[in-house]
């Protein structure tokens, strides 16, 4: 059974790849409570830094990367109902001890889901492009390949996305890598370290045929705004 955060052998290899690349502007799509994104943190050059989205809270943790992950397709519902009831309960603080602890300032933390509307059309100069992208969010063949369109296609050419979890446990995610390589420009190498698949990006994905969303993918709207103090969330007026 897989592990909700990285072994040592993948961070290494995720450290690797942004010192090869020089990665400044480096992506995490599920951040947990931050052990991966510290050794990303630690390894970005000065003045790269590092995006990661995340909802920070364990009903939504449980739903989509936790419990519902090692469980087959049709009990999903369940379990998302059962993680609306649950507290919102915070793993935020882990998330910041962790990273501080690596005694660098350059994480942003959106504390949203990797589907925001809000999130997904911000014109921050953050979101516009990365060197490098990490995703470790929903397992679904629907949450995967929406993160792949919305996010891969924002890695540079010549640039990487990592997928975690792409193996025969998690046939969604790997389908969703299949499905996305056939229309992006990029160099699949599956089990580069672990569970993880590299997608090495030849050229502009963005200029690239039109983003096709997932069937039956729908995208979450919630009237809320991002605002740059320390990346919370604030309701509109």
């Amino acid at each position: 059974m897989s592990s909700m955060s990285t072994t040592p052998a993948e961070k290494k290899y995720i450290v690797d790849a942004i010192r090869s690349l020089e990665a400044r502007r480096v992506l995490e799509i599920g951040a947990f409570k931050g052990a991966t994104t510290r050794a990303m943190s630690e390894a970005v050059p000065d003045g790269g830094y590092v995006v990661a989205i995340d909802p920070m809270e364990w009903g939504n943790e449980l739903a989509s990367n936790g419990i519902a992950r090692h469980l087959p397709a049709f009990v999903h519902p369940l379990i998302e109902g059962l993680a609306s009831w649950m507290p919102s309960t915070s793993y935020e603080r882990q998330f910041w001890d962790e990273v501080h602890a690596g005694g660098r300032d350059n994480v942003h933390l959106f504390r949203v889901l990797s589907d925001d509307r809000e999130l997904a059309t911000s014109p921050s100069s953050l979101l516009v492009q990365f060197d490098l992208a990490f995703i470790d969010g929903d397992h679904s063949y629907c949450g995967a390949l929406s993160d792949l369109e919305t996010w891969g296609r924002r890695v540079r050419r010549g640039g990487l996305i990592l997928v975690h979890d792409a193996t025969v446990e998690f046939d969604g995610v790997v389908e969703a890598i299949e499905d996305f390589a056939r229309d992006a420009d990029v160099r699949v190498r599956r089990g580069v370290a672990g569970s993880l698949c590299e997608l090495q990006v030849r050229s502009d994905l963005q200029a690239d045929t039109p983003r096709r969303m997932p069937r039956g993918h729908a995208v979450r709207v919630e009237a809320e705004a991002l605002v740059p103090v320390g990346w919370t969330r604030v309701p509109l007026p």
